[in-house]
């Protein structure tokens, strides 16, 4: 490879490098071998002090100690490294707080005066029996970013506890309290969404953005006030009732040192809930009269009239008096404002009244009975018209006999009209 290309290799890497760096700007650093001090080291606990100057510290800089130890003969988490400032504690940091061999630790500035002191106790453990302050530490001071408050990243929902199928919004927002922009990498912890937001679906957002925070805008007494700010927004719907802690938001960059840092942001507890859902349903007929034996259509109708989509819903049906065609139909899934209808059979038995009863199941959420208005039924026996005919013919001929035996006749007898019946002569 010609020396051209490696240049323009080295200058490509470099500016990706920058995309996620952190503009700073270094202004002092002095050693602690440059102030007269030598490596400190201790195989028990032990304390050394150091003297510094912190005059003149100007607006929107930052003193910052970096501590350079070793932890011998290896490092073990327990062993610590106690840091005072000025008889102010700074922390009691384990053996594993230090990335490389290296420490760093903010001075705030109401923490600081002219002249200084600073005290390192050093805590070895069985396993690490020797810890070594190296004389290459430093003080310096530094205009750069500052991500290290506790609102720095923080992650807002909109709405903790949605109904399932409710979109909610999720806000992140980071803070620069620094004196320098920066450029970062603002992403959740993994990419795959299913693994980010479980249960939820993510409707708009871009998981990983890179994002440019502008510095602190107004400083005061008390510090900077007014910190630069960037935020992102992700769309989110629910897709099922549970409890469950969205995951953190992180940003990246490379600090003043060349140091990755990765800072996370808070996590939200979501509740999410079962809608409160509002389903219509009920059988209908044109009439509720069938004769016993004969088939009767009746419609089963299935209304959401919640806001939300309702899922995996079915029907029971049942009657007391007859037979149906189905006794449990599929709804199915029914988006807002949706409706099912289905046409069902149903056939009495006997004569009576009959109650065809339904039940509406929700099997996501928990199979929750929800109401549906039943129809009553009257079946009545069938009529036979043959049977009226030949009563009312035996009736018809029983009405002739009658009449016939009546004039003195005989059922098939003729009788001349010429023959007249004497006149008995009146006594």
């Amino acid at each position: 490879m010609s020396s051209r290309k490696v240049l323009i290799a080295a200058a490509l890497f470099f500016a990706a490098c920058l995309l996620t760096s952190a503009s700073a700007k270094v202004i002092s650093e002095n050693t602690f071998k440059e102030l007269g001090y030598s490596d400190f080291a201790a195989e028990e606990e032990k304390c050394s002090s150091y003297l510094f100057s912190a005059a003149n510290l100007a607006e929107g800089e930052y003193f910052v100690i970096s501590l350079h130890a070793d932890f011998a003969p290896i490092l073990d988490r327990d062993a610590r490294v106690e840091v005072l400032i000025n008889d102010e504690n700074k922390g009691n940091y384990r053996a594993n707080e230090f990335r490389d061999g290296w420490l760093r630790v903010i001075a705030e500035r109401d923490l600081l005066g002219g002249e200084n002191n600073l005290k390192i106790c050093l805590k070895p453990t069985s396993a690490s029996l020797k810890i070594t302050l190296f004389s290459d530490s430093y003080f310096g001071k530094y205009l750069m970013p500052d991500f290290y408050r506790q609102d720095s990243l923080v992650q807002e929902v909109s709405n903790e506890s949605p109904y399932v199928g409710e979109k909610f919004e999720v806000f992140v927002t980071a803070r620069n309290y620094g004196s320098e922009d920066a450029v970062l990498q603002l992403s959740y912890s993994l990419k795959d969404p299913e693994e980010v937001f479980p249960y939820l679906r993510i409707v708009n957002g871009n998981l990983e953005k890179e994002i440019t925070v502008g510095k602190c805008r107004k400083y005061t007494e008390n510090g900077c006030t007014e910190p630069g700010t960037a935020s992102e927004k992700y769309v989110v719907k629910p897709e099922k009732s549970i409890g469950l802690l969205l995951r953190s938001a992180t940003i990246e960059f490379t600090n003043v040192f060349g140091e990755d840092e990765i800072i996370k942001s808070n996590r939200t507890y979501m509740k999410i809930k079962n809608p409160e859902l509002k389903i219509d349903a009920g059988i209908s007929s044109e009439n509720n009269l069938v004769k016993v034996g004969e088939s009767k259509g009746l419609m089963l109708k299935v209304h959401n009239n919640s806001p939300y989509d309702v899922y995996r819903l079915k029907a029971i049906i049942n009657a007391g008096n007859g037979a149906l065609s189905e006794g449990e139909i599929n709804v199915g899934d029914l988006e807002a404002n949706g409706w099912f209808e289905k046409q069902i059979i149903f056939t009495p038995e006997k004569a009576g009244k009959a109650n065809v009863n339904c039940t509406i199941i929700s099997e996501d959420y928990n199979n929750d009975e929800l109401g549906c208005n039943g129809l009553e039924i009257i079946a009545e026996e069938k009529s036979n018209i043959w049977i009226f005919a030949a009563m009312a013919m035996l009736a018809i001929a029983i009405g002739v006999y009658i009449y016939i035996s009546g004039r003195g006749g005989k059922p098939g007898q003729k009788i001349d009209p010429a023959k007249k019946e004497e006149t008995k002569p009146a006594q």
